[in-house]
């Protein structure tokens, strides 16, 4: 056989390449009635959807090429529910999970009462916001976002000046309007020990020291039990901490800290005059 039948062969024989492709997998129990995608491109609209592909495991998928550039898209479920949360955004060529919700864009919020600090020899209540999907989209995991003075973050009636922060509606508007991924927000009660909590040396005036047994109380209690009991996304760069004034001192030292659990620190008025 001469060189040229030989090449020719070979090209047609050689595994053909899939064309390159934008997709979205959607990952949801449909219960029966299927999910459509609405986008900005291809044969669907904002108002009418194409069927996803079904999978295994309640996953669909719809594929674009990557000829159309950027996607913007929508899931629904029996294209009637659209998922709540804003629109997604695909790059051209990229493959993004999509974990939506239909039903109510609020969570819910579960109290832990009595929970044990051996670090510190106390207890205090956890309060947990789960956020909208959490109960509707099993398969979803979440980053989790760790705040003190917990007493204030949710209600009133047990906030500081009876003036809460409002976490909770902060969080779902911004969810509503695709400025931010749903989280679950765990709040950690402070305690009548909390200056000596939230400071890590004595002041001579209001005292202090206890926060590197309290880092440890966060970092190695509560964190732990927050992963084997949700669904959550345990790695350091899905787990953030956050804190108001003392609060705020803590966030950062605990993030300086231990930084292999986690990666991001908010800090609103921090304390930081404490020396």
């Amino acid at each position: 056989m001469r060189l040229t039948s030989l090449a020719m062969l070979a090209l047609a024989l050689a595994p053909v390449a899939d064309a390159a492709a934008t997709t979205a997998r959607i990952h949801y129990n449909a219960g029966g009635k299927g999910i459509s995608v609405r986008a900005d491109k291809g044969p669907m609209t904002w108002s009418t959807g194409v069927p996803a592909a079904p999978g295994r495991d309640h996953t669909w998928t719809y594929t674009w090429p990557d000829s159309l550039g950027d996607i913007a898209m929508q899931p629904a479920r029996g294209d009637q529910d659209v998922s709540k949360g804003g629109v997604y955004q695909l790059a051209a060529g990229s493959t993004v999970e999509v974990y939506p919700f239909v039903g109510a864009p609020f969570g819910r919020l579960e109290i832990v009462d009595a929970f044990a600090s051996p670090q510190l020899g106390n207890e205090r209540k956890l309060r947990i916001y789960l956020p909208a999907s959490y109960d509707e989209n099993k398969a979803r995991r979440y980053p989790v976002l760790y705040m003190h003075d917990a007493q204030n973050l949710f209600d009133a009636k047990t906030a500081a000046y009876g003036v809460e922060w409002g976490v909770d509606e902060t969080v779902n508007r911004l969810v509503a309007a695709g400025v931010m991924d749903e989280v679950v927000i765990v709040g950690i009660d402070n305690t009548p020990d909390r200056i000596a909590e939230y400071a890590p040396c004595c002041d001579p005036k209001y005292g202090g020291g206890k926060l590197d047994a309290y880092t440890t109380f966060v970092a190695d209690t509560v964190k732990p039990y927050i992963d084997k009991t949700l669904r959550t996304l345990p790695d350091k760069q899905n787990t953030a901490i956050m804190g108001s004034s003392l609060g705020a001192l803590a966030s950062v030292y605990i993030a300086r800290q231990r930084p292999d659990v986690f990666s991001k620190a908010g800090a609103l008025s921090g304390s930081f005059w404490w020396n």
